[in-house]
């Protein structure tokens, strides 16, 4: 964090980071942010921090390589507490721990495919792209999604 502390992109980031604790597990989102910030500035590419996008959306960040520009929406999946619930951990006297998942693709109870919608960390996600249920950060145009000035089909 200190090679980037005075330059001007990463700025309110890290001040953002360091506002809330410094380099703790609560600034995992953060800390990945400007990761990713550093990786394109090492590269020599100059990004934009919170760059507008869709509209009132921000976008973490914006950059132009090769002549093209590009806007990228950063996302980090976090352990479901599913995963959490099926994770087992057991010390030994020689201080050796065992850490194991007992995971099952068959569930408990019984639910219809008709009531499971999404995934919780999915419908957390889609909330950051949707206001009033419709989306504002990738817009609908013509039986294609638009995110940035790339395209992308339909998911069927």
């Amino acid at each position: 964090m200190d090679e980037l502390a005075d330059t001007p992109w990463a700025k309110p980031l890290i001040d953002d980071i360091n506002a809330a604790g410094g380099l703790t597990g609560d600034n995992k989102a953060k800390l990945f942010e400007l990761r990713f910030g550093h990786s394109l500035h090492k590269a020599g590419i100059l990004p934009r921090y919170e760059t507008a996008g869709e509209g009132q959306s921000t976008l973490e960040y914006g950059f132009t390589s090769g002549g093209r520009d590009f806007l990228v929406e950063m996302m980090r999946v976090e352990e479901t507490d599913a995963v959490k619930a099926a994770t087992t951990m057991e010390k030994f006297a020689d201080g050796a721990v065992m850490v194991g998942r007992h995971l099952s693709t068959v569930p408990k109870i019984r639910v219809s495919r008709k009531k499971v919608k999404r995934s919780k960390p999915l419908n957390a996600s889609a909330k950051n792209f949707e206001t009033g249920g419709k989306p504002h950060k990738f817009s609908r145009t013509r039986r294609r999604y638009t995110c940035a000035s790339r395209r992308f089909p339909d998911i069927p």
